[in-house]
Parts: structure tokens; sequence; C-alpha cells
């Protein structure tokens, strides 16, 4: 049975990354494949529902078919709607860490949950032909936090490590620009890389 190819796309707000993710899914998918994308935010207030509107939006106008999937917590009741044939971008990781913890009745503190989204990606992998997985990069501010704040950031970072140890290849989007972190040298062809940068060339506002 062929790989499944998995990408990491990390990056600041409004860097561009989800942007870019969809490029990468949509140049992955070809024409015979078909595109999921997966979100995982609420919808707290009326800037979120915005942006979200206007990500679903982008989607639906162009000429590409998405799937489009609303999973606030545990991946894996996806998995059973996913093949072989499709590809798959969750967006984000950042935000599903938040809900695992955070929506739970469990006292937050005391819970390790990067293992369970961690176990998530494994079987979203194993279903699906590609898997694209974006998250935030929060760990530069140096200001400081209460200490629920700092054990969400701890699994995050615990998640990213896990994740990238994992993927083939992973991307850092600064200002619209990726920086490839770490790459699988045959992902993607030279006419595959020009269609890439030609679409991120033209980024939308976020």
């Amino acid at each position: 049975m062929e790989k499944t190819m998995i990408l990491f796309i990390s990056g600041g707000v409004r860097s561009g990354k989800s942007h870019f993710a969809e490029q990468m899914a949509i140049t992955l998918a070809g024409s015979s494949k078909q595109l999921h994308y997966v979100a995982t935010s609420h919808l707290y207030d009326d800037e979120m529902k915005r942006r979200i509107q206007k990500h679903k939006h982008d989607r639906n106008s162009s000429k590409y078919l998405w799937k489009t999937w609303e999973f606030q917590r545990d991946l894996s009741q996806l998995v059973k709607y996913i093949s072989k044939q499709d590809v798959v971008l969750v967006d984000c990781l950042t935000t599903l860490v938040a809900n695992e913890l955070f929506d739970s009745e469990i006292a937050f503190q005391q819970q390790s949950v990067h293992d369970t989204v961690f176990s998530s990606i494994q079987e979203l992998a194993q279903a699906s032909h590609d898997l694209l997985l974006v998250s935030n990069e929060i760990f530069s501010s140096v200001n400081p936090y209460d200490d629920s704040t700092i054990h969400y950031m701890k699994e995050l970072g615990k998640l990213h490590i896990k994740t990238v140890e994992l993927a083939d290849c992973a991307y850092v989007v600064e200002n619209g620009i990726p920086l490839c972190k770490k790459s699988a040298s045959a992902l993607f062809s030279p006419d595959q890389h020009k269609a890439i940068l030609n679409r991120r060339r033209s980024l939308p506002s976020i």
C-alpha cells in the first residue's frame, strides 16, 4: 500500500499558512483525489466568524471541490468518512488542543492531551492518501502566563515535536513566504513546486 504523505505547516497569526496549505493540498490532489477541509474552531466572536466565512467563501468560489467538516474535538470520528483517494487538510492543531483541554469536564491542568490528539492524527494518516496539518507558532512571546496557559503551550509543543517527527515535510510560513524545515525530496516535481509558488504569489487578504 502506498505510504500516506504527511505535511506540517505552521506560522504566526495571519501569516498566510492556511492559504499555503490549501495550495499544497490542491497540488497533491491533482484531478483524481477528493479534497477535505477539517475546521476545528468554535465561533467565539464576530471576528472569528468573519475569518471562517472568508476562508469558506474562498474555497467555495474556487474551481476546486472541497468537502468541509467541523470537528472541534476527536478527529478520529472523521476516519470513517475518509478513503485512500482523499487529501485531508486539518486547520488547525492549535485550536484542537485548546478544545481538548478547555472543553473537558476534567480539570485541564491535570490532563495530557497531546498523545490523544497525536493518535487521531495517526488514524487520519492511515485512512487518507495525503494529510496536511496546520498549526500556530505561539512560543516566541516573553509575556508572563498563568498556569493553565503554560500547560496548554507545553501540550501543543509536545504535539508539534511528535507531528514533525512523523511528517515527511514541515514548513514555517512567515509573511506569506513558506520556509521548508524538513523535506522529502521526491514529494513534488519541479512543475508542481512552480505551480504552488505561482499560486502563493497571489495570496488573498487574510
